[in-house]
């Protein structure tokens, strides 16, 4: 028998990519790629509904990994107004199309949790999550918006002056922080560093600045 396994593994050794390709094919949901990371919505199972506590724990997975995704856009989008790549404009816009499809099964899934037999920690984490989601998905727009700004820009050939640059780095960094921070505190749910930040307002105050150009003292140049 040993002699066996070991002549059938060597003969098939030099196969393992062809037979790694078929796996993939045959049983899709074995893939554990980029695609299949950023869509924990397969795990919204509705047999879950049936304990409450589990459903719940599965959808503040679900949360987080929107919050990962919204932090990556934003990143990704800034990267833009100084360097513009058509890819990455595609790859962020696909990952929004992703945050969007969550926030639908999410905000639908949470709804169908049974309201009965919840205690009020679940209760009141319920009721966070469904919070949590809009907010995610709002860091997501924002960063949309970014991305237009920076299509534009790149249509039109002009470019922000260097104290704009300057002014709009120095921004970006300010609301990266704030989006860094409020992913990282509902990650190891850290209520006490949440509530003794300003992570809510220095984020409005950067994304309405950046996501909306609501600033009218950068100056543009047109080359």
């Amino acid at each position: 028998h040993t002699v066996f396994n070991v002549t059938v593994t060597c003969l098939l050794l030099p196969f393992t990519r062809q037979l790694e390709a078929l796996v993939y094919k045959l049983i899709p949901e074995a893939h554990s790629g980029e695609d299949a990371a950023d869509d924990p919505a397969i795990a919204l199972d509705d047999r879950l509904l049936a304990s409450p506590g589990l459903a719940i724990q599965h959808c503040r997975d679900a949360v987080l990994t929107m919050g990962r995704i919204a932090r990556k856009n934003y990143a990704a989008s800034i990267a833009l107004l100084d360097q513009y790549n058509a890819k990455a404009a595609e790859l962020i816009r696909e990952r929004e199309d992703t945050l969007d499809r969550l926030e639908d099964r999410l905000g639908n899934y949470m709804l169908k949790i049974p309201q009965d037999n919840l205690s009020d920690q679940d209760g009141a984490t319920l009721s966070s999550l469904l919070h949590i989601v809009s907010e995610f998905e709002r860091i997501g727009d924002y960063s949309i918006n970014v991305v237009e700004h920076a299509e534009s820009l790149e249509s039109s050939g002009a470019e922000f002056s260097p104290q704009a640059k300057l002014e709009l780095a120095t921004i970006g960094a300010a609301v990266q922080e704030a989006v860094d921070m409020a992913v990282g505190c509902f990650e190891k749910k850290d209520e006490a560093l949440a509530e003794s930040s300003n992570i809510h307002i220095s984020f409005e105050k950067g994304a309405s600045k950046i996501g909306r150009g609501k600033s009218s003292t950068y100056q543009v140049k047109v080359s």
